[in-house]
């Protein structure tokens, strides 16, 4: 009887911490929005909602302005998937701007992408590409 109860509480200690794991959202599936850029970019912030993702990207006063033309986004490994705009736009230096991406990805469906920023620095060096990744989950805006 004692081998019995030292094993029931054992399983009813498992199934406690199993419910407590659920309870937090560790099993939910649903991914963090995250962004990250090469200097000298900087993803401030990322989110989605719906078909829309957004990047919140900022810039070091060394880069020349920055067109919507200058900016490729990939979403799931597809150029085409998004349909990019920018506001401000052009994005100056020193300054941050809200890259859009409209898609047609269902609600809880995950994502990851590439944004690639073709830039020149006040310098007079031109060509120059930082690129950066970003990925989450599609949120519902209800």
């Amino acid at each position: 009887m004692e081998f019995l109860m030292t094993y029931g509480w054992a399983i009813l200690i498992v199934i406690v911490a199993i419910a407590a794991l659920f309870f937090l959202g560790v099993f939910s599936g649903s991914a963090p929005n995250t962004c990250q850029m090469d200097a000298p970019f900087n993803c401030i912030d990322s989110n989605s909602v719906d078909t829309v993702i957004d990047l919140q990207v900022g810039v070091l006063n060394s880069v020349k302005e920055i067109n919507s033309a200058d900016i490729t986004l990939t979403l799931n490994g597809d150029p085409a998937a998004c349909a990019t705009t920018m506001v401000p736009d052009p994005l100056p230096s020193g300054g941050k701007t809200t890259i859009t991406c409209v898609h047609n990805l269902e609600v809880d469906e995950k994502f990851n992408g590439e944004i690639v920023i073709s830039y020149a620095n006040k310098q007079g060096l031109s060509g120059k590409v930082a690129k950066g990744t970003f990925s989450g989950t599609i949120k519902s805006s209800t």
